[in-house]
């Protein structure tokens, strides 16, 4: 899950969920880590998508 909300209406109230995959969590990231290990590859002349993929394949084979 990247983000919730609680909505209270004269209608109703509910509780609405961003969930977003692995890709769009990094898109959207303000996290310093995040933002320069994408950096590190984006120097390295990458573009935004390949440089999160990248990131994506770091974080996989590090684990």
């Amino acid at each position: 899950m990247y983000s919730e909300i609680f909505i209270k209406s004269k209608s109703g109230m509910g509780v609405g969920r961003l969930i977003v995959g692995d890709f769009q969590k990094l898109l959207y990231s303000t996290d310093p880590v995040d933002v320069n290990a994408i950096d590190q590859f984006v120097k390295q002349g990458m573009s935004i998508p390949e440089a999160i993929k990248a990131v994506m394949r770091s974080r996989q084979q590090a684990a």
